[in-house]
């Protein structure tokens, strides 16, 4: 599947938001910070996984990335 991303900064100068032209979370959005607690959110699981992401947030056509250091 091909799809647009295009990037901006947030008001929290360790995130950026990734902006989709498809969507993401269809219902509701998520914050996960474990991996553990992605569930079957495979994308949330491997972004958890690089270093320094301390926080990932879904939204309808969106994620922010959080990094901690």
């Amino acid at each position: 599947m091909d799809c647009t991303i295009s990037v901006q900064p947030t008001p929290n100068p360790s995130a950026l938001k990734f902006i989709l032209d498809v969507p993401v979370k269809t219902k509701d959005s998520a914050v996960y910070r474990r991996g553990a607690a992605c569930g079957s959110n495979k994308l949330a699981e491997a972004l958890l996984r690089v270093d320094n992401v301390s926080e990932v947030y879904f939204a309808t056509n969106f994620i922010t990335v959080t990094q901690s250091g």
